[in-house]
């Protein structure tokens, strides 16, 4: 739904009191926002209550104080860089209401505040805009239908099958275990949130290791996103509309709606047990768990995985999602172009294995027609919501992404898919020059390399030499270095190579045995790398 607002502005007045369910808004009144979006349990948990302050805000740096702020209460807030820049705050006692506290912190700063809508609050200066009067387009996030609550049955074979992914997600290792990508990736969710005036559950978002690009997002609010996904994108703007779209699916109960689509079950049990292929196959297979094994799931926990994988559901039900998530990412300030972008590239990734397809990409055909419906809105309805000043923010999401690449090929190498690995390891060094990881991880690819060569051994070796020479070395990069040129029969390069190894890792778990090799310089080749392989 567009709805139009129109806020009167003359000079010497403040500005009318609107209630607009959006941040969008902010960036129409030509204003460069700073948005300070924070994750606590408290918030979270509350973002629709906000609660007093629990601990003093002690005398500070306003902008210190307002993440304080918005740490304690939930209540997220806005305002324009240039109103806050050194601005000092007296702080506030603990125990004081949202409001009465947000108004002590203000206190002799000269700033007043605004309510946007019930979770958003905008910092607003003392001097008046310069505009008799300001249109601003307004892109409401649609109210979610109304669905009939879960039966019992319906209830216990949901929260049955969340409990048994995030079991699996947890026992295998696959959470990417790195709090600030995590810290960062809750912030943009919630800021997705408060721009809807609905009221919205407990959500978290984690980042999980996975050699497909995948999000999904569980009717408990868990929504988890893969690294591959996080490669694969570009900036925030990409990222928001990958999120707004998995939190329109959470909102709108698509678990138990598409339960529910007995027409659409059949289509989703032709393929059930994929999505376990792509979350969960790369760390089985690495535990020696058999492919075959997964099929003991039972069949209706697999359905409800593949459908919360991208493109898993009906069409209907994934154009609601891309349209509340479209709508979302504007009415949070994001340049619309990102949810177009975002399903280019999910749709330009080639199947890792074309013998198993995933839901996503055995779907090509409906993200063309995602893809299309959003250049019809972008090339009409919401024309608006691209450019014009709104958020982009790559700088942002490539630092927080930095180590991520290099991750992704060890991820890959894991996994065995050594062409995506090197083919990934390349995309990176064009960027990275002298990464002692990059030559480590392109030494491990060759020596993975089937049939091992005097080839594949000799590209290694070169790897780990480049490796050793630079900064930083990973210590393993000189173990693996020894244990080739023990290989090759030189017994001197082996010993100075395995010494360097212990100086940086003396209390590896192979230490004891390096240094019985390196004390009697008489260890069988055969135990020497059973231990360390």
């Amino acid at each position: 739904m567009l709805g139009w607002i129109r806020m009167g502005v003359r000079a010497g007045q403040a500005p009318h009191n609107v209630a607009i369910a959006m941040l969008g808004v902010v960036h129409a009144l030509g204003v460069g926002l700073s948005v300070i979006l924070l994750h606590s349990d408290l918030a979270m948990a509350q973002i629709s209550d906000p609660k007093p302050l629990v601990a003093d805000i002690p005398d500070q740096s306003l902008a210190q104080a307002l993440v304080n702020f918005t740490s304690q209460t939930g209540l997220q807030h806005v305002y324009s860089s240039e109103v806050i820049s050194d601005q000092k705050t007296r702080g506030a006692p603990a125990g004081l209401a949202p409001t009465d506290a947000l108004a002590r912190l203000l206190q002799g700063t000269g700033l007043q505040y605004q309510f946007l809508n019930a979770r958003i609050v905008l910092i607003l200066g003392t001097a008046p805009p310069l505009l008799e009067e300001i249109v601003v387009t307004a892109h409401f996030v649609p109210k979610p239908p109304h669905v009939a609550p879960a039966t019992a049955k319906e209830l216990r074979l949901i929260e049955a099958a969340n409990e048994e992914l995030e079991r699996r997600i947890v026992r295998n290792d696959l959470l990417y275990a790195h709090p600030a990508l995590d810290l960062y990736l809750q912030g943009i969710a919630e800021r997705l949130l408060a721009a809807d005036t609905l009221a919205s559950g407990v959500v978290r978002v984690r980042v999980i290791k996975g050699t497909e690009a995948n999000a999904f997002a569980l009717s408990n609010g868990s929504i988890y996103v893969t690294t591959a996904l996080l490669a694969s994108l570009d900036n925030e703007a990409e990222l928001a509309a990958v999120l707004g779209h998995e939190l329109t699916h959470y909102t709108n109960a698509h678990v138990l709606r598409a339960l529910r689509d007995e027409n659409h079950k059949s289509a989703v049990a032709r393929v059930a047990g994929i999505l376990l292929g792509a979350v969960l196959g790369v760390a089985e297979q690495r535990a020696g768990i058999q492919p075959g094994k997964t099929v003991l799931i039972p069949q209706e926990t697999l359905e409800i995985w593949v459908r919360a994988s991208v493109s898993g559901y009906s069409r209907d039900l994934e154009r609601e999602a891309d349209d509340g998530g479209i709508r979302r990412m504007i009415a949070a300030g994001y340049d619309a172009s990102g949810a177009l972008a975002a399903l280019q590239r999910l749709a330009e990734l080639p199947p890792a294995d074309l013998s198993v397809q995933l839901p996503m990409y055995a779907s090509h055909p409906r993200l063309a027609e995602r893809i299309a419906s959003y250049r019809a809105l972008l090339a009409g309805e919401l024309a608006g919501a691209v450019g014009s000043g709104r958020e982009i923010r790559r700088a942002e999401y490539q630092s927080q992404i930095a180590e991520l690449p290099l991750d992704q090929v060890a991820i890959l190498l894991d996994a065995g898919a050594l062409d995506r690995a090197e083919t990934a390891l390349v995309a990176v060094v064009a960027t990275t020059h002298d990464s002692a990881r990059a030559e480590f991880l392109e030494g491990e690819i060759a020596r993975n390399r089937l049939p091992h060569t005097d080839a594949t051994k000799a590209r290694a070796l070169a790897a780990y030499d480049r490796a050793v020479m630079l900064p930083e070395a990973p210590p393993v990069a000189f173990r693996e270095q020894a244990l080739l040129y023990r290989q090759l029969g030189n017994a001197e390069a082996a010993r100075a190579a395995f010494r360097h190894y212990l100086e940086r890792a003396p209390f590896a778990v192979d230490a004891p045995l390096v240094r019985r090799y390196l004390e009697e310089s008489a260890v069988p080749a055969v135990a020497l790398s059973a231990a360390d392989r």
